[in-house]
């Protein structure tokens, strides 16, 4: 979800029962004169992530469309984005937040390693 939000996206729904994430970005709408009169059509950014855990480890999924929205009879729908680069600046950046964790919790064991053989055990809880 970290990837996710730093790339933009707004999360709408997450449920860690099935691993899926659906997450939106700012629209942005394009007014048009055609036949219809004056039409509004408006473009969001949607990202669908899936999650699965593994037995060694987990796999991410991921899919980037367009949902369209337009005034009028037709022209609603989705388009999906088949951008190499978005997808490869997407991992990229998922692959620097897993590693980025991952450095905090080495450092946060090393940290209570070290009080632990100090003696050290912090403030005790008041009653």
């Amino acid at each position: 979800m970290a990837a996710l939000m730093d790339a933009g996206y707004r999360i709408q729904n997450a449920d860690i029962s099935t691993g899926l994430i659906i997450a939106g970005a700012s629209s942005a709408d394009k007014v048009q004169l055609d036949l219809r009169g004056l039409v509004v059509t408006r473009e969001a950014p949607i990202a669908s992530v899936f999650i699965e855990e593994l037995s060694d480890g987990s796999s991410v999924r991921t899919s980037f469309a367009l949902g369209r929205a337009t005034t009028g009879i037709a022209g609603n729908g989705e388009r999906i984005v088949q951008d190499p680069k978005l997808y490869a600046s997407f991992f990229t950046r998922l692959d620097s937040e897993i590693a980025e964790r991952h450095a905090q919790k080495i450092e946060n064991a090393s940290e209570f390693d070290a009080s632990s053989e100090a003696g050290d055990i912090g403030e005790l809880p008041k009653l």
